[in-house]
């Protein structure tokens, strides 16, 4: 059965999803591997004459709406690519009821940054009442585990590499009279595994790529009672292809590698006005010498450039120009005229911002895709694995929770 959008899914619905999103993903994997700033043409736009003429239609404005709402752009590219409604219907995921009416006294959050109160809340109200001893990984400050723990009453553990964050975390603890401990570990290494136990219920919110790996893998290692886990960044400490978690995704026709992943997390929604406007300002000045670059070197590729400092972007664009053609060894010759770099810079990055339009609309189903291979996996492991929504995007675009119990 297909799963409606207000469900959450588990059990034959993980396969069943996960199949879905495999064919689409593959069939048109020409549309969303390809970075649009890396190829001034891009292969898929000779196929699809009729969306390439409407994406280069469209004005900053009308680009800016389409990529503040995927059902806008789906709705309107689907006369030109009937596949974008299909897209954006099989990425509609449930929200995770909240089970646990979760107080907000200041107290209680005291010393979370304002944007994590949001976040901790949701996900520890999407949890039923915690019947295990808890470990958090990666715990920072330990503010998950020590409201969950206050939620609960039970104790936990807390894994965290930075001594000073172990220090400050204990701290509140002990103000709030919280059972917690903390342990200086390093959780990519092997021994971080022994200190998770068959009676814990693991939790990490926002664990990045390599980090939740590991803990994937101790889990099934040492089969705790629990596992609730919002993963991000896929690509950090991945190898050049993706290594898959399940046999569903092993089995796939579909080969991902870490530069695709980076696209399941290219969404931003909670970016300060001022970085939003040094992006753009970096980027049109990249691809401004992205142009350059490929007449002086006589080579019609995209050469990788090192991030520069904001003040950089304070000067002209020949200074720019200059510093990034010495670290990356070119030599630019006399005579060249900036301004006209400059403004095909900026002309490029608008187009190139309306073709990551299309990209956009396999973003949510590349993240989930990536999240039902973790799920799959416990679920090969012996436990029920459940998926869902636990916060309003507007809290954070990461806002999926895996939660895995072990079976009896």
């Amino acid at each position: 059965m297909i799963p409606t959008s207000n469900q959450l899914w588990s059990g034959d619905t993980l396969s069943t999803q996960f199949e879905r999103l495999s064919a689409l993903l593959a069939r048109h994997q020409d549309m969303w591997k390809p970075a649009p700033f890396q190829h001034p043409v891009l292969p898929w736009t000779k196929q699809h004459p009729d969306l390439t003429q409407f994406l280069v239609s469209l004005s900053q404005e009308e680009v800016d709406g389409f990529d503040a709402s995927l059902e806008d752009t789906a709705k309107a590219f689907a006369p030109y690519f009937p596949e974008a409604q299909e897209l954006y219907d099989l990425a509609q995921i449930g929200a995770w009821p909240h089970q646990t009416e979760v107080r907000q006294e200041r107290g209680l959050y005291y010393g979370v940054p304002a944007l994590k109160v949001g976040q901790i809340h949701a996900f520890a109200s999407c949890l039923s009442i915690v019947e295990h001893p808890l470990l958090e990984w990666c715990s920072g400050k330990g503010h998950l585990s020590r409201i969950l723990s206050t939620l609960s009453a039970q104790p936990g553990d807390c894994l965290e590499i930075q001594p000073h964050l172990c220090e400050y975390g204990a701290a509140l603890a002990e103000r709030q009279q919280v059972k917690l401990e903390f342990y200086e570990v390093d959780c990519l290494q092997p021994e971080a595994g022994s200190y998770l136990h068959p009676y814990h219920h693991a939790v990490a919110l926002h664990a990045c790529g390599h980090l939740h790996r590991r803990l994937l893998e101790h889990c099934v290692a040492q089969h705790p009672q629990a596992l609730s886990l919002s993963p991000c960044c896929y690509f950090i400490g991945e190898s050049t292809e993706y290594q898959p978690f399940s046999q569903h995704a092993a089995q796939s026709d579909l080969s991902v590698t870490r530069d695709n992943l980076r696209l399941a997390t290219r969404e931003v929604v909670t970016a300060r006005p001022s970085r939003v406007r040094y992006r753009d300002h970096n980027n049109r000045w990249r691809m401004g010498f992205d142009l350059l670059q490929r007449e002086v070197r006589g080579v019609d590729e995209y050469l990788p450039a090192p991030s520069v400092q904001r003040q950089m972007l304070k000067g002209s664009f020949e200074a720019f120009c200059r510093h990034i053609a010495h670290t990356k060894n070119i030599e630019l010759p006399e005579g060249i005229d900036y301004n006209k770099y400059e403004q095909w810079g900026a002309k490029r990055y608008q187009e190139t911002y309306a073709f990551e339009l299309v990209r956009s609309l396999f973003r949510r189903p590349l993240e989930l895709w990536l999240v039902l291979d973790r799920a799959l996996f416990l679920q090969e492991h012996g436990y029920n694995a459940t998926v869902g929504v636990f916060c309003e995007r507007s809290l954070t675009p990461r806002n999926l929770l895996i939660h895995a119990e072990r079976a009896q």
